[in-house]
């Protein structure tokens, strides 16, 4: 039987992954959108409460490193206080931040292993070798102490869905079948989550006055911005899913879909 040339790139990516090397992005190219469910989730080390793994690369020399991913992910949402929570948190002293924003946000998920960031294409993408980098600091620490856990609080992760399209296992479908919580559970299966909410309408105010909606942040602006939101939602809906706009950000953080 003859090779398919397709399955033979596969099979040779999957190979490649299962060594346990998880490589950062090319600064220098274009990097592409790695297929997760297809990498190898990485060999955790019992000894230690938070999962850590030994990462070996293979290239002109073999090279190991202790590496970590989060104990938990503090998934928002956003403005209900997921910054105060986190830093409570981290007054625990066995509880360590990550190197990313505040020592809180990754924004890995949902943006930058995407190329993403807010609503425009405007990131280099990184790949799941970056996200691990994030955690290097924590690493260093948890490597002599394995009583010690670090975290990701990255409130997007809870509700921006826009990168499902490049997930290789959507292609070409009209809904999703696979999204972010499915690929953490991949690469990550006994990963604690962590959800904060709010009364809806202050915190959507507050987005509001964070996002800076709008050129005059009044109490009508904030009527006007959120009777244009709901009437575009409405418009979306007559040509599609009301699953697939929010998925697509056509209206941004709502808490649920029903």
């Amino acid at each position: 039987m003859r090779n398919n040339p397709k399955q033979a790139r596969e099979l040779h990516a999957r190979k490649t992954a299962t060594n346990g090397c998880y490589l950062p992005a090319d600064k220098n190219k274009r990097t592409r959108i790695e297929d997760l469910l297809w990498m190898a989730a990485p060999q955790y080390e019992t000894s230690y409460k938070n999962p850590c793994f030994y990462e070996t690369c293979k290239t002109n020399e073999t090279r190991t490193k202790f590496r970590c991913l989060p104990y938990f992910h503090l998934l928002g949402v956003d403005k209900c206080g997921s910054t105060d929570l986190f830093l409570r948190l981290l007054e625990h002293p066995h509880i360590l931040g990550n190197d990313g924003s505040l020592n809180k946000e990754t924004m890995w998920w949902s943006w930058r292993r995407y190329g993403l960031w807010l609503s425009r294409y405007q990131h280099p993408r990184e790949s799941f070798g970056d996200y691990l980098n994030y955690f290097d600091g924590a690493a260093a620490n948890i490597s002599s102490n394995n009583k010690l856990v670090t975290g990701d609080g990255t409130p997007m992760d809870f509700w921006d869905f826009t990168g499902w399209k490049n997930i290789k296992q959507n292609h070409r479908l009209n809904h999703p079948k696979i999204l972010t919580p499915h690929l953490m559970h991949h690469m990550n299966p006994k990963v604690k989550l962590i959800i904060i909410v709010r009364d809806p309408t202050s915190r959507l105010y507050s987005d509001y006055m964070f996002l800076k909606l709008g050129q005059t942040r009044t109490s009508k602006g904030f009527h006007d911005a959120v009777h244009f939101s709901i009437t575009y939602l409405k418009y979306c809906m007559k040509r599609r899913t009301l699953e697939s706009c929010l998925y697509d950000r056509k209206h941004i953080a709502m808490y649920k879909v029903t």
